[in-house]
């Protein structure tokens, strides 16, 4: 059997064993607003959420257009469909890049741009723009700030921007601002590309004496870390979380845990765990399973295509941990001198830690998501913890071997896991909207229960020209 007919063969099983879970499945459904019409100004890249208070919706959209890259701000009427839009215009250098984030403060609309400078070296401009929310009409003129201690740390120390391994995620600060983040070294130049070999070590940067402190992280021999990310716990103390794989080897073949007390004084807890054949097998059919469970016995390679990308931390009320790693694969085709990136999104791994380290449960997800560069933004998944640490994922699943925008067979699924990872599985009844265009990405936490989702119709026939087809729409997930 080869792999596409595997491939195909293994969705069926999968969507077997998940029709047989919503037989008892309530599923959920969304309360839609007003569909937007295109808004003319490029092709969308981007949407976030600056607040919702029924009936008001205010984001913030940037785009890619012929005549160049755009920002604006809308204020959404949820029940009417009226839209009222502020363009951020930003004065700025050829070259210089431009870049705007906004919140509501005291009753206003604070608009913070930041322009990045060609050379690292030159300071980035903070310039504030302040709207009223009623009628998004300029309230304080555009003014140049200083960047903000607490939010826009432009002036990292060199040190930093130097030494921090850019695949572990952006560098941690503690209440005092000292720098915590992760050094990645080789052996063997060679080994770049797949973390071979590779050898991890914390640093700690303290503002005040400057005096970097470097604390190696060692596996078991003949392991090494492949993916992982840090965060600080309430007692300051270091948690460094992620996946490991074998020598010369680039699969995942389980998960670890660091617990380290500040500024790396000591490490007090370090913990491994192997993932067993019955995790790493969920979803795949029998002949699947049996190979993984050979290859795995034989320390060989079982998913060498596949990249992980972990998630951030999330500490639970007890003190425990989770944390989310997506398995990804990149495929490029090129027919007749055209060529297409697709992108394979499949599995998550989802880990839960005790406080003191060890693993406390290990789920996996099937997620099965395959795209293009057409409708990546529907590829993503949304991850949302409740009050009670329960743990959410939202994403969109293909039914059929084809990416998601040539699809007709896709559906949305919400995966829950709760505090003792049991799973729940539940569809989510798009209302006649179609799957395909909802985009996970632009998701946002709308309360403990509820989730906003976005639809937005992606289709372009050109990059950064847009469309008319290019609609954009919100809707209300309530998770209970």
């Amino acid at each position: 059997m080869d792999n596409k007919v595997t491939r195909i063969f293994s969705i069926l099983i999968f969507t077997l064993a998940i029709a047989i879970q919503t037989t008892t499945a309530q599923p959920l459904s969304i309360e839609w607003g007003k569909e937007q019409p295109y808004h003319k100004k490029g092709e969308t890249k981007s949407i976030e959420i600056i607040k919702y208070e029924k009936p008001y919706v205010f984001y913030l959209v940037s785009t890619s257009a012929l005549s160049g890259a755009k920002e604006f701000i809308v204020k959404h009427n949820w029940n009417t469909g009226k839209n009222i839009e502020f363009d951020i215009e930003v004065k700025h250098k050829l070259g210089e890049r431009v870049n705007s984030s906004a919140e509501i403060v005291e009753g206003n609309l604070e608009i913070r741009s930041y322009i990045y400078a060609l050379k690292r070296s030159h300071q980035t401009q903070v310039q504030k723009l302040i709207l009223d929310t009623a009628n998004l009409e300029i309230k304080k003129d555009r003014e140049t700030v200083e960047p903000d201690s607490t939010n826009d740390r432009f002036e990292i120390p060199e040190f930093v921007l130097e030494n921090y391994d850019p695949n572990f995620g952006k560098y941690k600060t503690d209440k005092s601002g000292n720098y915590y983040f992760g050094i990645r070294k080789f052996k063997n130049k060679k080994d770049k590309s797949k973390f071979r070999n590779s050898i991890i070590s914390l640093a700690y940067y303290p503002i005040d004496t400057k005096t970097p402190v470097q604390l190696e992280l060692k596996l078991p021999e003949n392991l090494y870390i492949s993916y992982y990310k840090i965060a600080l716990n309430d007692k300051e103390e270091i948690i460094c979380t992620g996946v490991y794989s074998k020598k010369d080897l680039k699969s995942a073949y389980g998960c670890f845990s660091y617990v380290i007390a500040p500024k790396l004084s000591k490490i007090i807890s370090s913990n491994i765990k192997e993932f067993p054949t019955s995790l790493l097998s969920k979803g795949l059919d029998e002949k699947e399973a049996t190979e993984i469970a050979k290859k795995t016995a034989k320390n060989k390679e079982f998913d060498n295509e596949y990249f992980y990308k972990c998630s951030d931390i999330h500490f639970n009320k007890d003190g425990s941990f989770t944390m989310s790693v997506e398995k990804s694969r990149i495929e490029i085709i090129t027919r007749n001198n055209l060529t297409t990136i697709h992108y394979y999104f499949d599995d998550i791994y989802v880990l839960s830690f005790k406080p003191d380290g060890t693993v406390k449960w290990m789920q996996k997800l099937v997620k099965n998501t395959h795209a293009t560069d057409a409708d990546i933004l529907a590829s993503h998944y949304h991850l949302k913890y409740d009050d009670n640490d329960n743990v959410y994922f939202i994403f969109n699943q293909s039914q059929t071997k084809k990416p998601l925008y040539l699809s007709k067979e896709s559906k949305t699924i919400c995966i829950k896991y709760d505090i003792n990872g049991n799973e729940k599985y539940s569809e989510i009844n798009t209302n006649g909207a179609e799957p395909k265009y909802l985009c996970p990405i632009f998701f946002e936490d709308a309360g403990p229960d509820s989730v906003i989702i976005v639809q937005h119709n992606y289709d372009v026939a050109i990059q950064r020209t847009g469309s008319s087809k290019n609609t954009i729409k919100f809707g209300i997930l309530k998770l209970k």
